[in-house]
């Protein structure tokens, strides 16, 4: 496999993440930020391109072989978005319609991608595939349709993030739209899922 290869896959995209780092890095160093434990008492700091990543999340198979087509278009959106941060939301400065639109999407994207929703979307996939098996057996019915749940299970993460964009993205548009900003030496913290 090539090295170029986006095996290593955010579902907290770096764009994101490096609003959190430490402002006291050396410009020499790469930005890395503070993790703590949810009850706040372990700590430790590690960069922002190693945190909230797991190999392969976006990763689909055809016929053998990978393809990154969906991490490639989550990353196209983020580089859009955080042009969109670096040039108006951070001066403070109004969105154009499409700007509002590429901020919409990105928010649409992030509610999706974490591990807490994949997870949820897998737990419904076993419940359904579970209940699918027992009707198959009572009917003695050949494991067809169970199997076709499992394929689906496989990729609708994935794919989720993808086909839900435009529908989350119009629906988002319909809401206002505020930020919240931090007066000079005041901090924000995130999380994994941070919508």
């Amino acid at each position: 496999m090539p090295k170029n290869q986006p095996t290593k896959q955010h579902y907290v995209p770096q764009c994101y993440l490096r609003e959190w780092a430490d402002p006291t890095v050396p410009p020499n160093q790469e930005p890395f930020v503070w993790i703590f434990d949810k009850d706040g008492k372990n700590k430790r700091k590690d960069k922002v391109k190693n945190v909230l990543a797991s190999n392969d999340l976006y990763t689909i198979k055809i016929r053998g072989t990978k393809n990154y087509s969906i991490e490639e278009t989550l990353a196209n959106l983020e580089g859009r978005y955080a042009k969109v941060f670096e040039e108006k939301i951070k001066s403070r400065l109004p969105l154009t319609e499409e700007e509002h639109i590429i901020l919409c999407a990105f928010v649409s994207v992030m509610l999706q991608r974490t591990l807490r929703h994949k997870d949820n979307l897998e737990r419904f996939y076993d419940e359904l595939i579970e209940r699918t098996q027992e009707m198959e057996a009572a009917r003695q019915l050949p494991q067809t349709k169970s199997d076709e749940l499992k394929r689906y299970k496989e990729n609708t993460h994935k794919l989720g993030v993808v086909q839900l964009l435009p529908d989350i993205t119009e629906l988002l548009m319909k809401m206002g739209v505020a930020f919240l900003c931090a007066e000079k030496g005041l901090k924000f913290i995130t999380s994994d899922d941070p919508c």
